[in-house]
C-alpha cells in the first residue's frame, strides 16, 4: 500500500500496481482507491476518483468523510450478500470412497 500511494514513483511503476490493484477484492480495491484519491498530486488520483464514483454510484467530491462511509458501506452490504448465498447453497456431499479389501 505504500508504494501505491507514493505519488513520486515514475509513473510507469504506479500504473502497474494501479493495473494489479483493479484484479484486488473490492475489499482491497476500494479502499486503496479511497487512499490514491486522497492525494491531489497522485497520478492516478482523478481516476481512482472516477472509479470510486463507479463502483459506489456518487459522486462526493472531496468529502472524504463520506467516501470512506459510503466505501463501508458497500462492503458490508457485499459481505453480508455473500454470506446469504453462501448460507444457501446446497454444498454436494462428497463422493463415498470404496473400502479397499
Amino acid at each position: 500500500m505504500p508504494l501505491v500511494k507514493n505519488p513520486n514513483l515514475p509513473e510507469e511503476v504506479l500504473d502497474v500496481f494501479v493495473t494489479d490493484l483493479m484484479n484486488r477484492d473490492d475489499s482491497t480495491k476500494l479502499p486503496a482507491l479511497l487512499e490514491i484519491a486522497k492525494i491531489p498530486n497522485h497520478p492516478h488520483h482523478e481516476e481512482a476518483l472516477t472509479d470510486l464514483q463507479i463502483f459506489l454510484d456518487e459522486d462526493y467530491g472531496n468529502d472524504w468523510n463520506r467516501w470512506n462511509t459510503a466505501t463501508k458501506a458497500y462492503l458490508k452490504k457485499q459481505a453480508e450478500e455473500e454470506a446469504a448465498a453462501d448460507s444457501t447453497t446446497d454444498t454436494p456431499a462428497a463422493p463415498a470412497v470404496p473400502k479397499k479389501k
